[in-house]
């Protein structure tokens, strides 16, 4: 990739969006049963993309027990521009879930699978990022710290819609 500084085959870091993404999806397709998303808003990860949504649906269809985990600081863009996300939450009710956090001080986003594939971005509104193939000590951190803000987060968007 045009711009990659690549120190190492397991630890790429990355400076533009574009990249960025191309590493959303590199987690994406590491995944074997979790895949756990802590952002903003989910605007950067761009999962209204068809290729990418097609990664997702693709994930999830593999099997009952795979399954998508998100806390995000700000619901709005899920709530009334995802549709293909919420497409998601419908056909796979029981695998997706979307939690909030209340108040948080984080400015980073993470994206990681149970593989081992972590995906960092330091500052949620700078494109810089940094992927780790391998890297245990990392996997660990943000699956603890996941762990920790999904536990203490609200379910925030149902898959189905209530009405009269």
């Amino acid at each position: 990739m045009a711009g990659t500084y690549v120190s190492d085959e397991a630890y790429q870091a990355f400076t533009t969006l574009s990249e960025y993404l191309l590493a959303v999806d590199a987690v994406i397709v590491s995944a074997r049963a979790g895949l756990d998303i802590y952002d903003t808003d989910l605007v950067d990860l761009a999962f209204e993309d068809m290729a990418r949504y097609e990664l997702l649906r693709s994930f999830l269809a593999q099997g009952a027990t795979r399954h998508l985990r998100i806390v995000l600081r700000d619901l709005l863009y899920v709530q009334q521009r995802a549709a293909r996300l919420q497409q998601l939450m419908r056909d796979f009710s029981h695998q997706v879930e979307i939690r909030m956090v209340a108040e948080t001080r984080d400015a980073d986003a993470f994206i990681y699978s149970d593989a081992g594939v972590c995906l960092y971005r330091p500052q949620h509104d700078h494109p810089k990022s940094i992927l780790t193939l391998g890297d245990l000590s990392r996997y660990r951190l943000f699956s603890s710290r996941f762990a920790q803000m999904f536990d203490a987060s609200e379910q925030a968007v149902s898959s189905t819609t209530l009405g009269l």
